[in-house]
């Protein structure tokens, strides 16, 4: 069975506490915002410097989006901590994180999707 992500403020309604996530300490999720980090290079078979580079081909700006976005739903880092992880600007981070939720809302396009579930399950 897929692994669902729920929004925090979801877990609480549901569960009545706050997500475990929530407990974390800075240093926790910054270890595991480098964790997927390195799991979506390693996934694109790109190294986390080439990932990181200012650079503008699709298939590494795809890797950096997806990877913005999955910082974003397993951590409640800010977006400025999360371009500065991305070595980008906050402004970038939200975009970034935008650009996988429309795709998302619209399941379109199917690789994609298939790449966040894919990530999902191994990052």
């Amino acid at each position: 069975m897929e692994q669902q992500l729920i929004h925090p403020q979801t877990y609480t309604l549901l569960k009545g506490k706050q997500p475990p996530s929530y407990y974390a300490t800075e240093e926790k999720m910054l270890e595991r915002a480098n964790d997927i980090i390195d799991g979506v290079a390693k996934f694109f078979n790109y190294t986390r410097e080439q990932m990181l580079k200012r650079s503008n081909k699709r298939d590494v700006v795809m890797a950096r989006h997806l990877a913005v976005y999955l910082i974003k739903n397993k951590t409640i880092l800010s977006d400025g901590k999360i371009g500065e992880l991305m070595k980008r600007d906050r402004t970038t981070a939200i975009n970034s994180y935008n650009t996988i939720q429309d795709i998302v809302d619209v399941n379109y396009p199917q690789e994609v999707i298939d790449w966040i579930k894919e990530l999902r399950i191994n990052v």
